[in-house]
């Protein structure tokens, strides 16, 4: 009877192929997790992406509001100043000028302008901007030309007197 024995230690083509094979398992765990992280900033990159495109979607509208809004402040501070100036018997121009206010006015505040206008209001400098001072200068006590605010923002303060 022939007995074989084997040597207790593998052979080295053996272990060297086994090293192989585990150098090859960590590159290729190391390239599926720098896959992943690829592949997770892309995600993210994407939600922000969507995130951006929502913003600037909610965003643009009230910017091209605003930007008309500034366009026609000249004309409602001439037109008001008209309206102040207009006598007791109105002549036919003086009509057609506060007809024409008195049209567009209610079409802005449908489109969220608000007037800033209110006297015996605390002073507020986010809203106010205050040009006269008299006494203890906490209130509003005049307003000297109207402000304008579209939702939060306000567009222009209000030039008021404080007393």
């Amino acid at each position: 009877m022939t007995s074989s024995k084997k040597s207790p230690l593998p052979d080295m083509e053996l272990l060297q192929r086994i090293e192989e094979l585990e150098q090859q398992c960590l590159e290729s765990e190391k390239k599926a997790s720098e896959e992943e992280e690829k592949y997770l900033r892309s995600a993210a990159d994407l939600q922000n992406i969507k995130r951006r495109f929502e913003d600037d979607r909610r965003i643009l509208p009230q910017m091209g509001k605003e930007k008309l809004f500034r366009a026609l402040l000249p004309f409602l501070d001439n037109a008001n100043l008209a309206l102040q100036n207009i006598s007791k018997e109105k002549t036919e121009w003086e009509k057609g000028t506060e007809a024409i206010l008195q049209s567009l006015l209610p079409s802005l505040l449908s489109e969220g302008f608000e007037v800033i206008d209110q006297v015996d209001l605390p002073l507020d400098p986010h809203v106010h901007e205050v040009l006269m001072s008299e006494g203890s200068g906490e209130k509003v006590t005049e307003i000297l030309q109207v402000g304008y605010r579209l939702g939060e923002k306000v567009v222009r303060a209000a030039k008021v007197k404080a007393g």
